[in-house]
């Protein structure tokens, strides 16, 4: 049969809905798709890149401020103690270890939550500390946390995007 006018104006917002949640889906996927190739680089060669001397302190202010529109629109407030620290190592690398936690950070923080970030020196080594008001990791999961595709449960009640490899990325 033909649809009529009618018809065609009753089943419109339905199909709109449907185009959004298969955009949605897409955009998912695409995420999964992209951690995937992500951890997959890491694994098969852990060295990829040229090390360099690396500013951490700059180069998480540069992350930092890449959330900034997560960050205004959950009107989260960033407390950051940052020293100046050089690391010979791969820029990347590090990039995307402040980005996946801080990503998680701005995920998990509630509306006008706060998420607090330390990078300093101690001992010889650097430590990267985010702490942000979210519901944590329930002890039970902790084991689990950084395995791929493991998500939490906040993650699962929440419904947050995500492929669960952001930690095991980080671990690795």
């Amino acid at each position: 049969g033909r649809l009529d006018l009618a018809s065609v104006e009753k089943i419109a917002p339905a199909f709109h809905a449907s185009c959004r949640r298969l955009g949605q889906y897409a955009g998912k996927l695409q995420t999964v798709c992209d951690e995937l190739v992500r951890y997959s680089q890491i694994n098969e060669n852990p060295l990829l890149g040229e090390k360099t001397s690396v500013d951490l302190k700059s180069l998480l202010l540069e992350v930092i401020t890449g959330y900034g529109p997560q960050i205004k629109a959950k009107s989260l407030r960033i407390k950051a103690l940052v020293q100046q620290l050089e690391f010979h190592g791969l820029a990347d690398q590090m990039r995307g270890l402040f980005d996946h936690l801080l990503s998680n950070a701005v995920k998990f923080s509630p509306d006008g939550g706060e998420i607090r970030v330390m990078l300093r020196s101690a001992s010889g080594s650097i430590e990267f500390e985010v702490e942000d008001d979210g519901p944590g990791i329930d002890e039970e999961e902790r084991d689990q946390v950084l395995k791929p595709f493991f998500k939490g449960k906040a993650a699962v009640d929440l419904n947050t995007d995500g492929s669960g490899l952001g930690l095991a990325i980080v671990n690795e």
